[in-house]
């Protein structure tokens, strides 16, 4: 892609730029903001347990405070709809700015399934057709 080019695709990765003394939002991109008007808006200023999904869960606070503090990245997932052939997966990278705010990329990401079998089919017979 050349420099400039609009893409066709939409940025699905949802950003966050963090205050991390004050544990509130300063920046969300496009995709984060979208996806929040949806249910309730992102607003700048917001805590960081009420913008980033499963905040809570995922102990996103510790992780700020721990980057916050070594600079050392942080990644965490959560399977947040497991099937057979694999999962939907709450992919979440926390990072240091150079200006000592925090900034955290959130992403579905599609996790398929490992078969035991790698020559077993690709559908199980289910017996009645």
């Amino acid at each position: 892609m050349v420099a400039g080019e609009e893409r066709d695709t939409p940025v699905r990765a949802k950003a966050f730029v963090i205050d991390p003394g004050a544990m509130t939002v300063l920046w969300v991109n496009e995709a984060a903001a979208e996806a929040a008007s949806v249910g309730t808006r992102v607003i700048v200023g917001e805590a960081v347990e009420r913008a980033v999904p499963l905040a809570e869960q995922l102990a996103i606070v510790p992780a700020i405070e721990r980057v916050a503090a070594t600079g050392e990245p942080y990644h965490v997932h959560a399977d947040v709809i497991p099937t057979r052939r694999g999962s939907m997966v709450l992919a979440v990278s926390v990072y240091r700015l150079p200006e000592g705010d925090v900034l955290i990329l959130v992403e579905n990401v599609w996790d398929p399934a490992v078969r035991k079998d790698p020559n077993s089919p690709g559908r199980p017979a289910r017996g009645w057709y």
